[in-house]
């Protein structure tokens, strides 16, 4: 009859070795905000004026006003009061308010 070849007495010792050297899995890393440019954990201010800036599809707004919008959403969102966004308060901010885009207008200007 026809029988598999045996497998060489080396193959053993390799395969136990591969095994050690595998790599572990990643480790998970904490979920960031997803508009956290800057890629510091947070929605910090920076990151709140670039939020705004492409919301409005804007370059050309007024630092004052950049300014007050920023101050005006951290105060709404930053429930520990750090001055930035964590993803928790993030996701709450966007619980409270599904529609963002259309809020953020109706608040604002009255549109």
């Amino acid at each position: 009859g026809c029988s598999a070849p045996a497998a060489p007495a080396a193959a053993a010792p390799a395969a136990a070795a591969r095994s050690s050297r595998a790599p572990t899995p990643a480790r998970r890393r904490p979920r960031r905000p997803p508009a956290d440019f800057n890629e510091n954990g947070f929605i910090d201010e920076e990151d709140l004026q670039k939020i705004i800036l492409r919301l409005l599809n804007s370059d050309d707004m007024s630092e004052d006003l950049l300014t007050d919008l920023t101050s005006h959403v951290l105060s709404e969102s930053d429930l520990d009061n750090d001055n930035m966004l964590s993803f928790s308060e993030f996701e709450h901010a966007m619980a409270k308010s599904p529609d963002f885009m259309n809020s953020f207008r109706i608040h604002f200007w009255g549109c």
